[in-house]
């Protein structure tokens, strides 16, 4: 954008115009600052439909960009993950440029964390690989699991 990412702006960008029928948000960037704002639409008669209301989710003082294209945006667990990576607190928001160039973000990530306990080998340990697999293949809220992995060799060894 070529414009301050700021509440008035944003407002004054969206009002008056159309958005695919199915948008609910929008996010903007400008640089490495971006910003989230939250649509309203007029009820829905085609595949395009007038902007109404627009409310502010996240400016730039409290919002992240990344781009990591191993990130499945669509899977609000891999969002979780990555903003627990990062280091993303429970007041900003996580925009992230990922797989396939799909953006989308979390927004005061707060996700339900879940502790895995399994033995190793194999690697990976077969508990935490399901567990895994079923957040990457299963629309859940946003979860992150917590690996608490110990070694039989070094147990043995004990």
């Amino acid at each position: 954008m070529d414009f301050a990412l700021n509440e008035t702006e944003l407002r004054s960008f969206l009002r008056g115009k159309e958005t695919w029928f199915e948008t609910d948000y929008v996010v903007f960037r400008r640089g490495n600052d971006c910003a989230v704002a939250e649509i309203q639409k007029a009820e829905r008669k085609d595949l395009f439909c007038r902007i109404t209301e627009i409310c502010t989710i996240s400016l730039p003082d409290a919002s992240r960009w990344i781009d990591d294209f191993a990130v499945d945006t669509g899977n609000p667990s891999a969002l979780a993950e990555k903003a627990r990576t990062l280091g993303v607190t429970a007041s900003e928001t996580l925009v992230v440029n990922g797989l396939y160039e799909h953006v989308n973000f979390i927004h005061r990530p707060q996700p339900t964390i879940i502790d895995v306990f399994d033995l190793s080998p194999p690697e990976p340990p077969r508990l935490l690989d399901m567990a895994r697999r079923v957040l990457r293949n299963r629309n859940f809220p946003a979860v992150v699991l917590n690996p608490h992995i110990q070694s039989i060799t070094e147990m043995v060894r004990h």
